[in-house]
């Protein structure tokens, strides 16, 4: 398969300057270090935007933080409320943060028109699951709680992330609907890690030498899961497994992205091409 000329690029720098770590070795403070700096080198910059706001939401084990991002456009109109994206960010619920989105999250506000709430929850293996699918549902609630003084429509609140952040998205939508709140009007998932348990066509054929590969993957499910609960199948919990993925994509409304060459393509079913959203046009 033919890869984008950028993402082959990428992978190219990588190999030549040894930007890829043998991810067993490292511990996770260590990976989570190596992933700043990449981030520092790809990351979008220089993106104009109205207003970015960092401060704290209480989450269920204590304070995490959180970064609101305003459009440019938002300035000119007053009192009016914007529809707004809850934003988890990917890195296998063991790496990633706030600042290693910040490219993504300010794009997505500048060209979108609503306003984008970025998520802080807690790392595995310091503290293994379920405890960012906890974060991630409380911090849902809250941003609804909270979007009068957030500025925020209410009624026209989605979810979204990448990577294990879309999957984390996912988990928050189906919560929502099972405990009838909140109520969500689209999730937003770029290449979600959607089944953790699954061999699909997808994680054999790029295995190797496309960045992420199953032997990280591997680890990273030690890491994210505890130990207890893996057993042979992993299929311990809806949250992460392909029990659960059936019912992924039914509401809210569902834009998906993913790339071609990684091994979680098949988590995503078929691919969806972006389109607009009634519910959550600014």
């Amino acid at each position: 398969m033919a890869l984008d000329p950028a993402a082959k690029r990428l992978l190219d720098m990588l190999a030549a300057t040894g930007g890829t770590i043998d991810i067993a070795s490292v511990s996770p403070p260590q990976l989570r270090e190596s992933f700043r700096r990449l981030a520092r080198s790809v990351d979008i910059k220089g993106v104009p935007i109205g207003k970015v706001v960092d401060s704290e939401w209480p989450g269920p084990a204590g304070a995490l933080p959180y970064r609101a991002y305003y459009p440019r456009r938002s300035d000119a109109r007053g009192a009016a409320k914007l529809a707004a994206l809850v934003f988890f960010h990917g890195g296998s619920g063991i790496f990633g943060e706030i600042d290693t989105h910040d490219g993504l999250c300010r794009t997505r506000a500048a060209e979108s028109g609503y306003a984008v709430i970025s998520i802080g929850y807690r790392y595995a293996p310091e503290h293994k699951f379920p405890a960012a699918v906890e974060d991630t549902y409380a911090a849902t609630l809250w941003v609804e709680a909270q979007a009068a003084a957030l500025g925020i429509d209410a009624r026209r609140l989605a979810v979204g992330g990448d990577s294990a952040g879309g999957g984390l998205a996912a988990v928050v939508c189906q919560t929502a609907l099972a405990r009838g709140g909140p109520r969500l009007a689209l999730q937003l998932l770029f290449c979600p890690v959607m089944d953790m348990a699954a061999e699909t066509a997808s994680r054999i054929a790029f295995a190797e030498g496309y960045f992420l590969n199953q032997a990280t993957i591997d680890w990273m499910l030690q890491q994210y899961c505890p130990p207890p609960k893996i057993h042979g199948s992993r299929r311990y919990a809806p949250q992460t497994s392909r029990a659960f993925r059936p019912r992924i994509f039914t509401p809210p409304n569902t834009t998906r992205c993913a790339m071609r060459a990684r091994p979680i393509r098949s988590d995503c079913g078929r691919p969806a091409s972006p389109r607009a959203t009634p519910a959550m046009r600014a």
